[in-house]
């Protein structure tokens, strides 16, 4: 099997290897639990709580992690080839960005599950469902500031005979991938 920096790979199959088969299935019943929890929300009228809210905003950003890992799992082992690293930029792009949403919806929902543990009364005043949207809206904008930096060195790319920073960082995540199928 072998790999190069361009961004082409040649017939990396992912029916041949057990390993490739159980990330797919985790990835697929990541996304089928996520897409549950919010078919419930939005079904289920009791549910519709502010921690809820906030456990559905991290179900989203999961949700697309996991979507954007699987198309471009897809298209690296499915023998496609990724045009002009267009999809290693969208992967990785979705991937930095949530991987902040996630922990700064984490965060948030700590601070909101100890404000209703430690002070009640305060808690039950000051979080409402306009304070939870804001919360949410924030979270987002903060966690593509916090991931701008990534992207732009993704974005960036060197003279015409070096390969970009994405695609060198998908060679390396391909490489990896490829070592550890090697030791399975």
């Amino acid at each position: 099997m072998s790999l190069n920096i361009t961004g082409k790979n040649e017939g990396l199959s992912v029916g041949g290897h057990a390993y490739h088969a159980v990330i797919i299935a985790l990835i697929l019943l990541g996304i089928f639990g996520n897409t549950c929890y919010l078919f419930v929300i939005v079904r289920v009228r009791e549910m519709r709580t502010i921690t809820n809210y906030y456990l559905l905003n991290l179900s989203v950003a999961d949700t697309i992690f996991l979507s954007s890992e699987l198309v471009y799992i897809v298209f690296a082992y499915g023998g496609f080839t990724v045009n002009d690293t267009l999809m290693c930029f969208i992967s990785f792009t979705s991937v930095f960005v949530t991987t902040e949403e996630s922990c700064i919806m984490i965060t948030v929902i700590s601070v909101e599950r100890y404000l209703a543990i430690c002070h009640p009364l305060k808690s039950h005043a000051i979080n409402t469902i306009r304070r939870c949207a804001k919360s949410i809206l924030v979270s987002w904008i903060v966690s593509v500031v916090l991931a701008s930096p990534a992207v732009v060195a993704c974005i960036k790319t060197p003279k015409d005979t070096e390969p970009s920073a994405i695609q060198a960082i998908c060679y390396i995540f391909l490489r990896w991938l490829e070592r550890l199928e090697r030791q399975l």
